[in-house]
């Protein structure tokens, strides 16, 4: 059994960047000799940013690009109110 330190980037709360120390153990199977991890549902396999902070991005980016999209709508109508 081998042990990795692993740091995963969190959510920043109030401003403050989270960092979690997770530990992965490995383990090896008696019949077949090939090693595993369990899984977590807070990070997916060999990642290491949190499931909650791509949410958060991912969330942040549609609004952006909503906001980008609204925007570039308002110009062209705009261009096109005054070119009459």
């Amino acid at each position: 059994m081998a042990q990795e330190f692993v740091k995963i980037k969190y959510i920043p709360i109030q401003n403050y960047n989270i960092e979690l120390e997770l530990t992965i153990q490995r383990y090896m199977c008696r019949d077949c000799r090939k090693t595993f991890s369990p899984s977590t549902n807070i990070v997916s396999d060999n990642s290491n940013i949190s499931n909650n902070l791509k949410y958060t991005i991912a969330l942040e980016l549609k609004e952006k690009y909503i906001t980008y999209i609204l925007l570039l709508r308002d110009i062209i109508f705009l261009l096109l109110l005054y070119k009459e």
